[in-house]
């Protein structure tokens, strides 16, 4: 895939952060976040993605 890719091109290894940006976003852990809240939580975790690649992504 495209966002495997890039990931591994930029040798980006913040799983742990972004597991637990995702853990805070989400307490009472339902399981679903918006697509505006997963969006600003990679943005927030500097995924090495372009934007419109996040949004692709989530739409």
């Amino acid at each position: 895939s495209l966002i495997h890719t890039e990931l591994n091109r930029h040798l980006w290894n913040e799983l742990d952060r972004l597991a637990e940006d995702i853990n805070h976003w989400d307490p009472t852990k339902t399981g679903y976040l918006s697509p505006k809240d997963i969006y600003t939580i990679l943005r927030g975790c500097r995924l090495p993605l372009a934007s419109q690649l996040i949004n692709c992504l989530l739409n």
